[in-house]
């Protein structure tokens, strides 16, 4: 965004940015001096935006918060605010007889926000439309019990679709972590499936994401199956090297026993 629009945008934009930082400031402090407040630090912190239909802004928001707390809403149909905490009260009925200022920012959701919104779809709408193939692993971790992890890895849009398939069929998810953001602007999310890794069953992790048609399923390859046998075989061996060295050291001690009963 920053290198698709040159110094003179950007400086039409700060001086923009200060005319309204100015209104804001100078209501508010109008309001902390009635109130002797001006010796302490206070936070104001506001939204705005604007939806667009058809070219043109069908609505509109404008809130502010103060000092962390939700302070006022702007109707932009009747120039109404609403004040949403009592300390606001106040300054609310002396905001709705600001006429000029009711109709400034009247303007700036349903003109200025969406001339705005067109500017930077225009700049935006290549990256903003593009499609990003997620990276998919499954893999199983163990204890307590088994699990089957399907990491989902740098995809874009965010919208997307992730389930667990038990032969075929669709089985609930354990945990996940949800939608996450990566820095390069694309999204990941890591979802968790209990699960027994010898029942025999054949374990996959369904995506269904706009650039996936059709979607893609990556099924689990594990080798753990294989693994219970060695392991089971390694026990039968013990086992039986231990019945053997019982046997020995029964053998022994009976016939100690019979050399010393001279026997």
């Amino acid at each position: 965004m920053a290198e698709a629009f040159d110094e003179k945008f950007w400086n039409q934009s700060t001086i923009f940015e200060k005319g309204l930082h100015g209104l804001i400031k100078g209501q508010f402090d109008g309001w902390l001096q009635k109130n002797n407040e001006t010796a302490s630090m206070h936070y104001v912190q506001g939204l705005f935006g604007c939806e667009v239909n058809g070219g043109k802004a069908s609505g509109g928001i404008l809130k502010f918060a103060f000092d962390g707390r939700y302070a006022f809403s702007f109707d932009i149909n009747t120039l109404v605010w609403t004040a949403h905490d009592p300390a606001a009260e106040e300054l609310k009925v002396r905001w709705n007889k600001v006429a000029f200022m009711n109709s400034y920012f009247k303007s700036l959701i349903i003109k200025d926000c969406v001339e705005l919104w067109w500017t930077y779809y225009a700049v935006g709408n290549t990256s903003l439309t593009r499609k990003v193939i997620p990276q998919v692993s499954v893999t199983a971790k163990e204890g307590p019990g088994w699990f089957l992890q399907c990491a989902v890895r740098g995809f874009y849009p965010q919208s997307i679709n992730v389930t667990w398939l038990k032969n075929g069929s669709q089985v609930p998810e354990t945990k996940s972590t949800g939608l996450l953001p990566n820095e390069d602007g694309t999204y990941q999310l890591t979802t968790t499936l209990q699960f027994d890794p010898y029942d025999g069953k054949q374990y996959g992790c369904h995506i269904e994401h706009s650039s996936l048609p059709g979607g893609k399923t990556v099924l689990w390859e594990g080798k753990i199956k294989e693994d219970k046998y060695v392991g089971l075989f390694i026990a039968v061996v013990v086992v039986i090297l231990l019945v053997i060295l019982a046997v020995v050291v029964f053998a022994y001690k009976k016939r100690r026993q019979r050399e010393y009963h001279g026997v």
